[in-house]
């Protein structure tokens, strides 16, 4: 489920932004979409959840987790970018 709420470095921000968590979920849900055919994926339903939870929430099935994790940025400086290049 996707808040409303900011947070920075593990710390919840008081001013919520509006449909925050509405604006996160539409995208993985239309990506989930896209994609199925290519490749399954986890998504059961993004209609299917409590009402309180609706348009920020999707429901899922079990997966077995891949311990893969990345960081997509338009640039690479400083030590990143000499951690890059050394390998």
């Amino acid at each position: 489920m996707a808040s409303d709420r900011v947070s920075v470095y593990d710390v919840v921000l008081p001013t919520p932004i509006p449909d925050k968590g509405k604006l996160l979920t539409a995208p993985s849900v239309w990506w989930f979409e896209q994609l199925n055919e290519l490749i399954t994926n986890n998504l059961l339903s993004a209609t299917d959840v409590p009402e309180d939870f609706a348009g920020r929430a999707i429901r899922c099935q079990r997966l077995e987790i891949l311990p893969v994790q990345w960081v997509a940025r338009g640039y690479l400086a400083g030590m990143g970018w000499d951690s890059y290049r050394e390998g």
